[in-house]
């Protein structure tokens, strides 16, 4: 982002689309709230709504905070289905007939690994904290087995219990992935298997007594009628005392479960600020509609979606730091100043470049023009404390400007660099080698060049800046992309 860019006045719009927990629009609100804390800007909570009034509040919006200086607007879905952009299509024509800038982006839609994320962290969090404060107040009663039921309506037609099935299988799957310690379960209120009798027993059968229930896709009168369920199954009178997003029932005390205000957590602003800042580095959304539009033209194809689709190619195979760009990428040599020392008379070698991307982007030329060879043994036998004196200088820049550990190899000429693994060390022989530094590897340690007559200014900066650019490059580019 240029500073430009960082200047632009913006607001957040979170737009809700078909409910999938338990949630009221007061604590969707107290959501936006804190994101626009978090923001230091305006957000904006947008409630499900049809096609035609979506389209037209959606167009409010962007006239009444463009009028009020803001340029930037990102809007946030919060749900599962696909977001429809024809919603905005009326906002982007009026900025365009009207001249404005008005940039409009779109941020992914949640999947089932973020809704996993938020509920699973929330739920922990909350008991956790529960079973702490009892566990001082009844120091003797020995843990609990604990789990997650997912419930669902069965659905009113096969085609929707076999879509509700398999988002509580993926999301279960999600949570199992996570390793909480928690038994995952699901079930559904009826006629699909495993309904709720079945799970009850077997966790019966498990000694699992610790369970929070979390609705999917229920409204209140179904949660309700779920309540009455769960009641007739332990003879209990089980009414539901508050909204919350699930509940904690301890089954052996047969008291009535406790709510859960999963959306209080702060896992769900840490979501929101991702996705957030992933629309940000996305193009404005007004770059796929064709420039001959009218107000009243609702043809489709004059959205762009082939030019959408490309670009969602090409950001595929991009590092994240150029995913969403069109300026040009400049292939000049990375920016060093010149070699200062500080006050203990070392270079602060964490401090001297001003950027790593645009080269490695681009594909410039290397770092140096001639090859820095290996370094014969009989060289380094010449003068030893001059050779101590280099590796440890060329260990103390890798380490401060890339946190790997470093060591001074058995064979002599050679200083070794701890990647994090195999496939690090493969990629940065391959990229240190272009920079034209010789180096070789054993498993996951790579091994650079040190001799006696290296020179800061020269030789040891060489080492240094190498290794630095393609460790910056695999850590912030290629691992974001695995």
């Amino acid at each position: 982002m240029d500073s430009n860019e960082a200047e632009l006045k913006t607001v957040a719009i979170l737009e809700l689309q078909t409910p999938l927990i338990m949630a009221t629009l007061e604590q969707w609100q107290g959501v936006a709230d804190r994101l626009a804390t978090r923001l230091c800007h305006p957000v904006i909570l947008l409630r499900r709504l049809d096609f035609e009034e979506r389209a037209e509040t959606l167009e409010s919006l962007v006239k009444e905070y463009r009028e009020r200086g803001f340029l930037r607007f990102v809007v946030i879905p919060i749900g599962l289905e696909p977001y429809d952009i024809l919603g905005l299509k009326t906002a982007i024509v009026w900025s365009h007939q009207e001249h404005i800038q008005a940039a409009i982006h779109i941020a992914r839609e949640w999947n089932m690994a973020d809704w996993s994320n938020l509920l699973l962290t929330s739920i922990c969090d909350n008991v956790t904290a529960s079973n702490q404060a009892n566990a001082l107040n009844n120091p003797s009663k020995p843990p609990q087995k604990k789990a997650l039921l997912v419930i669902s309506d069965g659905g009113a037609t096969t085609c929707e219990s076999r879509t509700t099935g398999v988002e509580l299988a993926c999301l279960s799957h999600e949570m199992l992935q996570q390793d909480s310690g928690w038994a995952i379960r699901y079930a559904f209120m009826q006629g699909v298997i495993p309904n709720l009798a079945q799970v009850f027993h077997q966790m019966d059968s498990d000694q699992i007594h610790q369970v929070v229930l979390l609705c999917w896709r229920l409204d209140q009168e179904k949660v309700s009628e779920l309540f009455r369920t769960i009641g007739q199954l332990h003879a209990l009178d089980m009414p539901v005392l508050e909204p919350a997003n699930a509940w904690f029932w301890d089954r052996l005390t047969n008291q009535m479960p406790g709510p859960l205000k999963l959306l209080d957590h702060p896992i769900a602003i840490h979501i929101l600020f991702e996705k957030y800042l992933d629309a940000l580095a996305s193009r404005p959304i007004g770059r796929y509609l064709a420039e001959a539009v009218s107000e009243s033209d609702q043809d489709r194809s004059l959205f762009r979606f082939d030019l959408m689709s490309l670009d969602q190619r090409i950001d595929s195979h991009l590092p994240s730091e150029y995913q969403g760009r069109t300026d040009t990428v400049r292939s000049q040599s990375m920016g060093s100043r010149a070699l200062e020392f500080n006050a203990d008379g070392l270079v602060p070698w964490d401090e001297i470049w001003t950027s790593f991307c645009d080269l490695a982007m681009a594909g410039g030329p290397p770092h140096r023009g001639k090859l820095l060879e290996a370094i014969s043994r009989e060289q380094v036998l010449q003068d030893r404390d001059a050779y101590h004196g280099v590796a440890n200088e060329i260990r103390r820049g890798i380490e401060l400007v890339t946190q790997l550990k470093t060591m001074e190899s058995e064979s002599l000429g050679w200083v070794g660099i701890l990647c994090d693994d195999e496939a690090m060390a493969v990629w940065l022989m391959r990229a240190i080698i272009v920079e034209n530094v010789m180096v070789r590897r054993e498993k996951e340690i790579l091994f650079v060049p040190a001799g006696p007559e290296f020179t800061i200014k020269r030789e040891i900066k060489n080492v240094i800046t190498s290794v630095a650019k393609t460790v910056h490059y695999w850590r912030a580019h290629l691992k974001t992309r695995s």
